[in-house]
């Protein structure tokens, strides 16, 4: 079955690139969570997990419901709630390269976009970006169709239900509205009556918006789950600078589509001097392009630049109200696909199309490298963590008497520069923590003072999974 290409370049390099390139994906995707010590897995997931144990019943509105509901559908099937993540990760994956291919939209751009550190460097991972960044897609295909004076009134009521359906996942979703609405006033205002439908659009998904966000504030009191996470009020001066900096880190390294370079606050090194003037390079070069596509007439990369940047902006801005983590690419990724998509629109329609693929292939060995840049073979980890439930059927607690961070060392070729980091996702209380957790999201943290007055069957502790993790069945050293 032949690969179709993008409606911009249908004589572009051939089929099999496409094909081998798709096949990369699927391989990366796979190869993200079976050599990662966390599989994927962290604080984020367990809470969707344990969110999806409660229903129907909703103990806050940290996280919106389709994604836990959308995890307790998969593990009726798949048996447990890691493997019903990343089964539902791949069925989205699968489904949005299907989409692309047969309704012929952008095929080797949705492709190159999937590469991205926005795509296949968080796609491994249990998070409700996932679905929503392939119901969003999807948006972008009705866009189109938009721009394009194609679309009729199923089209109108097809991106009410999907905007409807990206609010249930992600609050996030409402910062799509403001550059839609700034999007409908370069829809044509009277011919096929796109603008109009546009608007009627934007009316009907804010009514069902509101009316989700009401029942959030009367059912729990907050509108996106605010008063459940830290309270902006009791952040110090030195805090706030913090966060602020950071954020504002985040949010500068959007340009940067290959990989992420992070460093600490108060770090004033060249490494950090270096990521900055890197991502000041990707910055320019991306503002060049963006200003020639804007110039270009092409109503659908209008929208979606309008539409990602001030998603960006209000995601920045709401950073210090929300007490949400420091912006990273997980949390811009919405944003960096609209952004993104018309980049890569224009580059493939200009590019060779060796020089467009092996840009593609780059950027995937990239976003791979960084996902494994410490492998680890997770199934068995996953395999003595199954062992351990079982054997101590009344456990539901765990407790960390004891722990260690490793500290690895990274040379730069050609430079004699050796870098060191501590790992905190190698620490043996954080692969065990989410390891346990995650086959039984009922298991809960538990601190010293309270271990004391809780029977010991009942407490896993945190020396005695490394143990297990560290011998084999007959106490015989295997690592």
């Amino acid at each position: 079955m032949p690969m179709k290409s993008s409606p911009a370049s249908l004589t572009k390099s051939p089929a099999m690139a496409d094909t081998l390139l798709a096949t990369g994906l699927m391989l990366g995707f796979l190869a993200g969570f079976l050599f990662r010590s966390d599989g994927g897995i962290n604080l984020d997931a367990l809470m969707y997990a344990r969110h999806a144990i409660l229903l129907p019943e909703m103990a806050d509105n940290l996280c919106p419901p389709a994604y836990p509901l959308l995890l307790r559908g998969f593990e009726f099937f798949a048996g447990d709630y890691f493997l019903a993540g990343k089964v539902l990760n791949g069925c989205c994956l699968l489904l949005l390269l299907f989409f692309a291919w047969k309704r012929d939209f952008y095929f080797r751009e949705t492709l190159f976009l999937l590469c991205t550190r926005a795509g296949s460097g968080i796609w491994s991972f249990s998070f409700s970006e996932i679905p929503f960044l392939t119901i969003l897609y999807f948006q972008f295909y009705l866009a189109h169709r938009f721009a394009e004076q194609k679309a009729g009134n199923g089209e109108m009521a097809a991106m009410v239900l999907l905007q409807g359906a990206l609010l249930l996942l992600r609050h996030a979703a409402v910062f799509l509205f403001p550059g839609m609405l700034v999007a409908a006033f370069l829809l044509p205002g009277s011919g096929d009556g796109s603008r109009k439908r546009w608007l009627q659009f934007l009316w009907l998904s804010a009514l069902l918006s509101a009316g989700i966000l009401v029942w959030n504030y009367i059912s729990f009191g907050s509108f996106f789950g605010e008063n459940f996470r830290g309270t902006p009020d009791a952040v110090s001066a030195e805090e706030w600078k913090e966060h602020f900096f950071l954020n504002l880190r985040g949010l500068f390294g959007f340009a940067n589509p290959f990989f992420s370079l992070v460093f600490q606050f108060g770090e004033a090194g060249w490494a950090s001097v270096a990521a900055l003037l890197l991502d000041g390079f990707f910055l320019l070069l991306f503002i060049r392009y963006s200003l020639r596509i804007w110039h270009s007439q092409e109503l659908f990369s209008r929208i979606l630049f309008i539409t990602g940047s001030f998603y960006l902006l209000l995601l920045f801005a709401s950073s210090f109200s929300a007490g949400i983590e420091t912006l990273s690419t997980r949390l811009m990724a919405p944003g960096l696909w609209c952004l993104y998509f018309p980049v890569l629109i224009y580059l493939n329609s200009r590019l060779k199309p060796a020089a467009f693929v092996t840009m593609s292939v780059i950027c995937l060995l990239i976003s791979i490298g960084y996902v494994l840049k410490t492998p680890s073979w997770y199934p068995s980890i996953r395999a003595d963590a199954r062992k351990l439930l079982i054997d101590n059927p009344q456990a539901r607690w765990f407790f960390i008497d004891r722990d260690s961070i490793p500290l690895r060392h990274y040379s730069i070729p050609f430079t004699g520069i050796s870098l060191s980091y501590l790992h905190p996702v190698l620490a043996e209380s954080y692969v065990n923590q989410h390891a346990l957790m995650i086959l039984k999201p009922q298991l809960e943290l538990i601190d010293s003072s309270k271990a004391a007055k809780v029977p010991e069957q009942q407490i896993l502790f945190n020396s005695r999974c490394s143990a297990v993790r560290n011998q084999d069945v007959s106490g015989r050293k295997i690592r």
